[in-house]
């Protein structure tokens, strides 16, 4: 009897749960969320404030535009992060950790997507119909 060979000879890489956190995690992912907030809540006090709801529903644009920011900064995987695992291994293993980096990249886009989309919604929202919450409190004219 011949002994046993393994069809697959080529190991298959990982990458630990500590390197894909910091690989599709940013650091200062939170901050537009926190903007977005910021500004909504202080227009709105402006808004009650001067008995005008313009500035409110103008600041609805602002939000969108970091909706959409969101999407464009961390929508993709760290630079710094990616390179420094590739550093760690060989041109021959440069398949596998594109297929990796491929499945950790669209993790990324989705997250971003979701918080973008949570932040960009209410912005549309508050854009369109930002003058009309007014009526709720102050007569329309």
């Amino acid at each position: 009897m011949s002994a046993y060979k393994p069809i697959n000879t080529q190991r298959h890489l990982r990458l630990t749960k500590h390197e894909q956190q910091r690989l599709e995690t940013h650091r200062y992912d939170w901050v537009f969320v926190a903007m977005a907030l910021a500004i909504g809540f202080a227009s709105l006090a402006n808004s009650f404030l001067q008995s005008d709801f313009t500035w409110f529903q103008r600041s609805g644009s602002l939000i969108t535009i970091l909706g959409l920011a969101h999407v464009q900064r961390f929508g993709r995987l760290n630079p710094k992060v990616q390179a420094e695992i590739e550093k760690n291994h060989g041109p021959d293993d440069q398949a596998e950790l594109d297929n990796l980096f491929d499945v950790c990249r669209t993790r990324a886009q989705d997250r971003a997507s979701i918080i973008a989309g949570a932040i960009s919604l209410p912005g549309t929202l508050v854009w369109g119909y930002g003058d009309l919450l007014g009526c709720l409190f102050y007569e329309c004219q």
